[in-house]
């Protein structure tokens, strides 16, 4: 540690005015050979035990000297891009295999204090102007693609500090950390961050080569955006169904009553596992082994007799049944903003991106683990629960907007007030509505008709596959997450997950999967419920469905989601995996039926 600690002394001095607030750095002699010296210390730096980080961490050479140099010394180019890369190994995810991970996590999340709370970001989104400019002439170089690697993978590492440890967590430090997430993503936005990552995702699968090999980097970065959020709660922030009861503050001190709540119940519990009567006290008889009875006198537990002795029952450890992993969703601003974020992200990059990356893992062009199917997995789910909440809250306004026309043209067509009157009678106002709204012919009614057709995203016309949905107004935004070979590829790496489980013992891979079937089979759902029979949409969903659910067999898919319910196991998978598969089976059933009654489907 000699050698290093040479190194980051070499590195400079800050310059300080009479409050202690930084206002230059004297950069030194060597410096840009010490910051090269220590990114190699930091490359050979051992990763389960990482003694270089932690030391660098412990001198706070981030606060004293990388973010000064950083800002202080931007004329130096070669100079920042290696303080740069210092933050870039110093901020890299934690191996599952380290040795003392809560100390390294404390050690992350004050990198990650010192980036927020600096002026960094602008400096280093500066560097992109000229590789961002080269990319939309298409002259994109291997030097700027290099140079927009290295920053997509900086700011992958920021956004990927967001576990809280144990002893953080006993410690009271949620609140901390919740608000410190929530400003890094802020700051995130001011400085046009979230901007660039839409504009790099467009052009993943397009004529530059560089950015397609970068697609799994970028979906970590989405990944790392939506971890944590409540999908529900992110569509309907701008909607009056949104509970301003569920920010961080409140979903810590819910959590804080759950296991107080639990505490109570264990307490409980023992106190009914003690024998029922050893305290009671009183007149006895005792029949003895010739029959004759014996009056006894007092508490009989006491007696010297062993049989009257309670029973211990002896058993092994309980097992624990495994718990939900709650959502700790952010403030109500950064909801907003996350909306706006994901509309822009759905009607440009979602659905290159998704099947630039489904393309890799169906024909193995790179190696992909586990843990990266996963991440395509849940950036998947999230998108598609986002979407399918948004689509219930605009069926929602557009009733709302469908009452108001109907009230105001209801001087003019009695013959309508008639239906409506009619309609209510019957308890079927809703749908009737509808009808009445796609077939009204006044010229207002049809000029709130074409300004809300234009609102809708991928309004363009129907693809010419009967499995997809591009173009569609509900699933066409998330159409490459809900085509036939997106059910495909879950189903099959579902099926294989589950039948490894006995090796593998990857329970959150198969309740990843089941998810995912989950919400995808809840947008078919929802597409047959509320899409006008005049798009395509609903005879897509149909025969996705036929195509997904006609192999009855031991094989097929209902089959296999009967079989996951029959093997559940509490004491490795949460309660939310069984809830999912039970509502994905009610889903399907009822669908199937709704087939069979329109003559879709044979039995």
């Amino acid at each position: 540690m000699d050698g290093l600690s040479l190194v980051c002394a070499g590195l400079g001095i800050i310059d300080e005015d009479d409050d202690g607030k930084c206002v230059g750095y004297a950069k030194g002699e060597f410096c840009s050979d010490n910051l090269k010296d220590l990114v190699r210390f930091l490359r050979r730096d051992d990763p389960e035990r990482r003694g270089v980080f932690k030391q660098v961490c412990k001198w706070n050479t981030v606060s004293k000297d990388l973010v000064p140099i950083i800002i202080y010394c931007q004329e130096d180019r070669g100079l920042v891009l290696n303080a740069v890369k210092v933050l870039v190994f110093l901020t890299m995810p934690i191996e599952p295999t380290s040795v003392d991970i809560p100390q390294q996590m404390e050690y992350l999340w004050g990198l990650k204090s010192a980036i927020t709370y600096s002026d960094i970001l602008p400096v280093i989104m500066s560097f992109l102007e000229n590789p961002l400019e080269n990319l939309e002439n298409e002259n994109f170089t291997e030097d700027d693609w290099k140079l927009v690697q290295l920053v997509l993978t900086l700011f992958r590492n920021i956004l990927a500090i967001h576990d809280i440890s144990t002893q953080q967590k006993a410690g009271g430090c949620v609140t901390q950390f919740l608000c410190l997430r929530d400003k890094c993503l802020e700051i995130f936005f001011q400085e046009n961050v979230m901007d660039m990552i839409l504009a790099l995702t467009l052009h993943v699968g397009g004529s530059q080569g560089y950015l397609n090999q970068e697609n799994m980097l970028l979906l970590e970065i989405f990944h790392c955006i939506f971890k944590g959020q409540a999908p529900e709660l992110v569509a309907k922030v701008f909607s009056k169904d949104y509970k301003a009861e569920d920010g961080p503050d409140n979903a810590v001190n819910n959590l804080q009553f759950i296991m107080k709540e639990e505490k109570e119940k264990r307490k409980l519990c023992s106190l009914k596992n003690l024998s029922r009567h050893s305290q009671f006290s009183g007149t006895f008889t005792r029949t003895l082994l010739d029959g004759s009875k014996v009056l006894l006198k007092g508490n009989p537990s006491v007696a010297g007799v062993a049989l009257l002795k309670a029973k211990k029952n002896c058993r092994g450890p309980s097992k624990r049944e495994i718990w939900d992993q709650g959502k700790l969703a952010s403030e109500r601003k950064i909801q907003q903003l996350l909306h706006e974020f994901i509309n822009q992200f759905l009607m440009g990059g979602y659905n290159a991106l998704m099947a630039s990356i489904r393309e890799d893992i169906d024909t193995e062009h790179r190696e992909f683990q586990n843990s990266d199917v996963v991440i395509f997995f849940e950036v998947a789910h999230f998108i598609t629960s986002f979407q399918y909440y948004k689509s219930l809250v605009k069926v929602t306004y557009c009733c709302v907007i469908a009452f108001t026309i109907l009230f105001l043209t209801f001087a003019w067509d009695r013959h309508l007030c008639c239906m409506i009157h009619l309609a209510c009678r019957m308890a079927c106002f809703v749908p009737l509505l509808f009808i009445v709204v796609f077939n009204f012919k006044s010229e207002s009614c049809m000029h709130w008709q074409n300004s809300l057709d234009d609102d809708r995203m991928g309004s363009t016309s129907c693809h010419d596959d009967d499995t997809s949905f591009h173009g569609g107004s509900i699933c066409g935004p998330i159409a490459e997450t809900m085509s036939e070979a997106m059910f495909l590829l879950v189903i099959s790496k579902w099926r294989y997950a589950f039948e490894g489980l006995n090796q593998t013992n990857n329970y959150k891979f198969v309740s990843v999967a089941g998810s995912l079937v989950k919400i995808m089979i809840c947008m078919l759902d929802l597409v047959l419920k509320q899409a006008s029979e005049d798009s395509n949409e609903p005879h897509t969903a149909r025969i996705l469905l036929y195509k997904l659910f006609y192999d009855q067999t031991e094989e097929g898919l209902t089959h296999f989601l009967f079989t996951l319910v029959k093997s559940f196991d509490p004491h490795k998978q949460p309660k939310s995996d069984l809830t999912n598969m039970v509502e994905c089976i009610y889903l399907v059933l009822r669908l199937l039926e709704n087939l069979q009654a329109n003559g879709a489907l044979r039995v």
